[in-house]
């Protein structure tokens, strides 16, 4: 199912197949920030997460589902500044304090809280029992998910304003300091890194074993993964006309959307060549 958020903070489930609407129900008020909507079918309930609290509602329904000490919402100790990541017993967030969040989400309460940075905007990442945080003053920290622990920590040259991507072995940081770089996700150790022109502030894209980052003043460009032996990394090409960010891989195609121009694209994932360049403003 596809799950729409209105401006009034209106939760809408609508069936993929045939767009049929399932249930539409008010989450909050409309001058709450909701953070993120995690749909649980395993659980058969929807977690809400906004600034203040955390909900639960019946996935069929959309009515509200007792789950924490049979209530379907809990306060949140710590206000919520990012999405939530659901790890398992917990949903991971960031706080707008700078802690990292471990939120015991059917008990009702913060299980652990682990300070990052004097503030934090961007959703924790998770890959196999292993979180990693990135604050804006370019901190990153990896954390043993299950003991609440840090693995290790490193800092950057300047602030990080883009989301971190990790696959099982590495976790990928772009930075204001022009580097992209790739980390061990185990041990932290650098696995490569890209000095570019500009300060990057896209998210870096993981799609197989391939990032693609939107380099300001060089275009969209990809690299390998995990190249072997390359410190300064593996560039495959650079489509210096192509501004943007991946959004998905469709057969051997690249789709690209360019939020401020408001143009979709496509591009050749081998060569990134472009194909087709659709405005939509």
């Amino acid at each position: 199912s596809l799950y729409i958020l209105t401006h009034n903070n209106d939760l809408i489930r609508v069936q993929n197949d045939d767009g049929r609407r399932v249930w539409t129900v008010s989450i909050a008020n409309p001058f709450e920030r909701i953070e993120s909507v995690t749909p649980v079918p395993s659980e058969g309930i929807v977690i809400v997460l906004s600034e203040s609290s955390l909900s639960t509602l019946n996935i069929d329904t959309g009515m509200p589902e007792d789950v924490a000490i049979d209530k379907p919402k809990q306060d949140l100790q710590w206000v919520a500044s990012t999405p939530g990541t659901l790890v398992g017993e917990y949903m991971l967030y960031g706080a707008p304090s700078g802690q990292l969040i471990w939120q015991a989400w059917r008990i009702g309460f913060a299980w652990q809280a682990y300070q990052i940075d004097h503030t934090l905007h961007r959703q924790p990442v998770v890959e196999g029992g292993i979180a990693v945080a990135a604050g804006p003053s370019g901190i990153v920290m990896a954390f043993d998910i299950s003991r609440a622990s840090q693995l290790w920590q490193t800092r950057l040259l300047d602030d990080i304003v883009a989301e971190p991507a990790t696959n099982t072995e590495a976790v990928y940081i772009a930075g204001l300091d022009q580097h992209l770089r790739a980390f061990n996700l185990l041990t932290g150790r650098t696995l490569w890194r890209v000095l570019t022109t500009s300060p990057l502030t896209d998210d870096p894209i993981l799609i197989g074993d391939t990032i693609y980052q939107q380099i300001p003043g060089e275009g969209l460009a990809a690299f390998a993964a995990l190249p072997k032996n390359k410190l300064n990394g593996q560039r495959e090409w650079t489509n210096d006309t192509m501004s943007g960010s991946v959004l998905t891989q469709h057969d051997d195609q690249l789709v690209v959307w360019d939020d401020k121009a408001k143009v979709l694209s496509t591009v050749t994932a081998q060569h990134g060549s472009t194909v087709e360049m659709l405005t939509l403003g």
